[in-house]
This record gives structure tokens, sequence and C-alpha cells, in this order.
């Protein structure tokens, strides 16, 4: 969520993989986004996003607010069997894959992903687990994937006014 708009990615599920086939979801403001045709991207007053690959791959950004890529890739057997998901052959899970550059932000902000930019961050999360998880599900639960009702779930700019919640 940004600025009163919401943005959401994700990674359609498909029992089959296909390097052809578009296996990314992407609605903003509760309209799903075609990235088909001869540009290939997506702009408006404040988002573009544009196609890094000819499939599965976007680059989102909001001026002088943040950057995303995104990439969607398939679970394969070898990371199946080390994360003990136990995919069968004739099954595929699709993982979105993101990255993420937030520009301005103050050194107040929290959240599951917001506190990793914090200058004096330190990591809690033991590395070398097969599932590194970070906890703190009663400090970070909403009611929904677009509820900023989460106790510590805070953005803001350096100048401290609000941009994400």
């Amino acid at each position: 969520m940004f600025d009163d708009h919401q943005l959401l990615v994700g990674a359609k599920r498909t029992s089959t993989w296909d390097d052809n086939e578009e296996h990314l979801y992407i609605s903003f403001d509760g309209t799903p986004v075609s990235l088909d045709g001869p540009n290939r991207n997506y702009r408006n007053s404040s988002l573009v996003i544009t196609n890094t690959s000819s499939t599965n791959g976007v680059a989102i950004e909001v001026h002088d607010i943040f950057r995303i890529t995104a990439t969607v890739v398939p679970i394969g057997a070898e990371e199946s069997r080390i994360h003990g998901y136990n995919i069968p052959n004739d099954d595929c899970f699709a993982h979105l894959e993101l990255g993420f550059k937030f520009f301005s932000l103050s050194d107040q902000v929290d959240g599951v992903l917001g506190q990793t930019y914090r200058s004096n961050y330190v990591s809690k999360i033991k590395v070398s687990a097969n599932m590194p998880v970070m906890g703190g599900i009663s400090k970070y639960s909403t009611s929904g994937i677009f509820a900023s009702d989460c106790t510590v779930s805070r953005f803001a700019r350096a100048n401290g006014t609000p941009v994400f919640q």
C-alpha cells in the first residue's frame, strides 16, 4: 500500500511449468494489470511496471518511493528436497522472488520487511536453518492482505510524510 493505492504482485498457481507461460499476477487498485502488447509495460501517474524478461519478470517503480523487482520461478526437485516441500513429480510450485529498494525511508520503519531497512537492524534469523522464519506473529498479524492494523507496521519518508501503512 502506498499513497492510498493498493498494489498486489503474486505468482499464479500452476501444476506444470512452462517458461513461455506468464505465471506472474499483478493488480493495481483491484484491477488486473496486463503487460501484453507492443510496449509490454504499464504506466500511470504514480506507477511504472516494466517487463524485465519475456515472461515472469518485472520491475515496479513509484518515483521517489520504491523500486521492486519480481520474478516467478519454479521450485525444482532439489529445492523441494532441501525445504521438505515434497512436491510430486506431476506437480509444480511457482515461487515469487522479490527485491526491494526504498528511497528516503525514515529510520523508524518497522514490520516484517520494514525493520530490515533500519540502519541499526541486526537479523535474529538463524540463516543456517532450512526454512528461516522471523517470528513475531503477534506483532505482524493483520486482518487482511491490505489491512494496516498490525501493531508495528509503519513506513514513512525521511521527512516523516507517511507513504506506507
